[in-house]
């Protein structure tokens, strides 16, 4: 189990990075899925969102200005190259946290609380396909999050999405004739 995490979260990271590869600068204020977020706040929640989940994959706690939507929403994570360089960073610190020998026999700290790092390794995973899949809809892209990365996100948000309904995600849209729509309408994106 703890290398198939590690494989789709490397997979996960490649994919989603094919997709910040394509964000141009007059894409920054363009419509996301997310009501209200253009690209340029998605792109630096996610990032600030993926940073935490490395944060707390290496042993660190979390940052409370991670935890606070109000002060993340502030912070430019995006340079000048429209996060590309961000996105690598955080991607290579990521990955070399979760390839540690002994990290998915321990928890991580996040701002939701303490959790078994295989769960945590499975947000990450979530966090950093479905944002991706959210990039690719706001620059026009339009890629279809790959069934072998959207069957196990689909698999492990039905297990732990209910209680975060209303903050964290919208209604189950439950819509969609493939896996990928299905699990992006389930976490209340319209496919």
């Amino acid at each position: 189990m703890a290398n198939d995490i590690i494989d789709l979260l490397a997979h996960g990271f490649d994919w989603t990075g094919a997709r910040v590869a394509h964000v141009r600068p007059d894409d920054l204020d363009a419509p996301t899925p997310c009501d209200g977020w253009p690209l340029r706040h998605l792109l630096d929640h996610m990032l600030a969102s993926l940073e935490g989940l490395a944060a707390a994959a290496s042993g660190e706690g979390p940052d409370p200005h991670q935890v606070d939507p109000e002060v993340q929403a502030g912070t430019d994570h995006l340079g000048d190259d429209c996060g590309r360089t961000a996105f690598a960073a955080v991607r290579d610190r990521a990955l070399t946290a979760w390839r540690r020998p002994d990290v998915m026999a321990g928890t991580c700290a996040l701002p939701l609380g303490v959790l078994p790092a295989p769960v945590a390794a499975q947000i990450n995973l979530v966090e950093v396909v479905v944002h991706g899949w959210d990039v690719s809809q706001a620059t026009g892209e339009q890629e279809a999050i790959p069934p072998e990365l959207a069957e196990p996100i689909l698999a492990f948000s039905r297990q732990t999405v209910a209680p975060a309904r209303g903050r964290a995600f919208g209604p189950d849209l439950e819509v969609g004739d493939t896996v990928a729509e299905r699990v992006v309408a389930f976490l209340g994106r319209k496919p």
